[in-house]
C-alpha cells in the first residue's frame, strides 16, 4: 500500500467525523453588519462643512472614493475604500488624501477621514491591523492626528487605541510619518467587536495661508482560525496534492 494511500486511510479512519463536520465548520466565521464610512472638511468659525458618508454594508467587493472641499478651494478631503470578504476572511484597505489652508486669524478649519466598523465573530479570529499618516504642515498653527481603535462591545473592553499626533502646535516635527505597526490581535468566538479609525489634518488659525497636507492609509484583515476538524483534513488532504503534482 503506498505512502498517500496508508496516509489517506489513517487520517478516514481516525476523523471520520472530519468529513461530516466539513460543511458546518466552513460557515461563517464572522459577520460585518455595520460600518460608517466618512468623509469631512469644516470651517469652524462659520460651521460650514461638507462631508459624503456611507452607513450601509454593501456586498462584497466594496470599491468606492468621496472626496469633499469648501469655499475656500483649498481644504479638501479624499477617501477610497478597497474591501473583500469571504466566510472565513475579509481584506479592508482606506486610504485618505488631505489639504488644509491656513486662512485667516479666527477661523480652523479642517479635514478628517474617519469611520467604523461592526461584526460578530461566530468562532475565533485574528484580526491584523495597523497603518501610517504622512504629513507637511509647516506653519506653527498645524497639526494633525491618527487615531486606532479595536473594543470587544459585549465586554465592553478596550483591545487596542493608539492616537499619535504631529505638527508644530503638538510640538511635533513639521513634516513626518506617524506609523501604527502592524497588531495582531486575538478575538474570540461569540462577541461583538468594533473597529474605529481617524486620520485627520487642522490648520489654526495663524493667518499665513500656507497649506498643509496630509496622506495616509489603514490596512486590516479578519480571518478566521480553523477548528482542530477543519485543520485534520486540510493536513490529511495537502500530501496527496502534493502527490500529484510530482506526476
Amino acid at each position: 500500500m503506498g505512502f498517500n494511500r496508508i496516509f489517506l486511510v489513517s487520517c478516514i479512519g481516525a476523523g471520520l467525523s472530519t468529513l461530516v463536520l466539513l460543511r458546518p465548520l466552513l460557515a461563517a466565521s464572522f459577520t460585518l453588519d455595520g460600518w460608517s464610512l466618512r468623509t469631512q472638511v469644516e470651517d469652524t468659525s462659520t460651521d460650514e462643512y461638507e462631508y459624503m458618508a456611507s452607513r450601509t454594508v454593501q456586498p462584497s467587493p466594496f470599491q468606492a472614493s468621496q472626496f469633499v472641499s469648501i469655499n475656500d478651494g483649498v481644504t479638501t478631503g479624499a477617501s477610497t475604500f478597497d474591501f473583500e470578504w469571504w466566510s472565513t476572511f475579509g481584506s479592508f484597505l482606506i486610504t485618505a488624501s488631505h489639504e488644509a489652508q491656513d486662512v485667516g486669524d479666527t477661523n480652523s478649519l479642517w479635514s478628517m477621514s474617519s469611520g467604523s466598523f461592526m461584526f460578530d465573530a461566530t468562532e475565533d479570529l485574528t484580526l491584523d491591523i495597523g497603518g501610517h499618516y504622512q504629513y507637511v504642515a509647516p506653519a506653527a498653527g498645524f497639526w494633525t492626528r491618527f487615531i486606532i481603535s479595536v473594543a470587544s462591545v459585549n465586554a465592553d473592553e478596550v483591545l487596542m487605541f493608539e492616537i499619535l499626533f504631529g505638527g508644530p502646535a503638538m510640538l511635533e516635527p513639521p513634516a513626518a510619518t506617524m506609523t501604527i505597526p502592524d497588531t495582531q490581535l486575538l478575538l474570540p468566538a461569540g462577541d461583538r467587536y468594533g473597529i474605529g479609525y481617524e486620520l485627520s489634518t487642522f490648520s489654526h488659525a495663524s493667518g499665513t495661508d500656507i497649506v498643509a497636507v496630509g496622506d495616509g492609509e489603514i490596512h486590516f484583515t479578519i480571518q478566521g482560525i480553523p477548528e482542530p476538524a477543519t485543520a485534520t483534513l486540510l493536513l490529511c488532504t495537502l500530501p496527496l496534492l502534493r502527490h500529484r503534482r510530482r506526476k
